[in-house]
């Protein structure tokens, strides 16, 4: 997956800490050597973070977020 694609990752960080607390990782590729494809791989929040909408907060991203990169 990591050398034949492309993928975008983006961090979330609370105000108070250097440590991260949510990650999102989001892939490109082409489907059947037609169309271009985004979507979210992988999306994960500290489980002490959990249940304050960070997932939700990070999740928006869009394929073009994506191709810009």
């Amino acid at each position: 997956m990591l050398t034949s694609t492309r993928l975008v990752a983006l961090q979330a960080y609370p105000s108070q800490s250097s440590d991260p607390v949510g990650v999102i990782v989001c892939k490109q590729s082409m489907h059947r050597d037609v169309t271009n494809r985004g979507y979210i791989a992988m999306l994960s929040v500290h489980k002490n973070w959990r249940k304050r909408g960070i997932g939700a907060f990070v999740s928006p991203v869009r394929p073009s977020d994506i191709a810009r990169v």
